[in-house]
């Protein structure tokens, strides 16, 4: 999940601890848009059902925004350079011991 931070936090942990923003980059990247496919498929298939059509369709744009901003993050990391996610606010809390500067 680490991945999912800044690029600056990233960098930051390349240096402390050899993070490989790249590797986990494109695994978190890859799974959030294996994710975002599957829940649209899941969506569609109650959408043609006639149930809850209201809810899937609420659902559409931000797992439509999430998915452009994989293939995106995909398309930035195959260039070698980390790429952050919007998704970022979910995992610092549990990174800031990590980002913390040293005493």
């Amino acid at each position: 999940m680490l991945a999912l931070l800044s690029p600056a936090e990233q960098e930051l942990l390349i240096g402390r601890f050899g993070f490989d923003p790249i590797r986990w980059g494109r695994i978190t990247a890859a799974a959030i848009l294996t994710a975002c496919a599957l829940n649209t498929i899941v969506s569609l298939a109650a959408f043609g059902t006639g149930g809850g059509i209201g809810s899937e369709v609420l659902w559409f744009f931000p797992v439509g925004c999430l998915a452009v901003e994989q293939i995106l993050r995909l398309k930035t990391l195959s260039r070698g350079q980390p790429a952050g996610s919007i998704l970022r606010r979910l995992v610092c809390p549990f990174a800031k011991p990590l980002l913390a500067l040293p005493e």
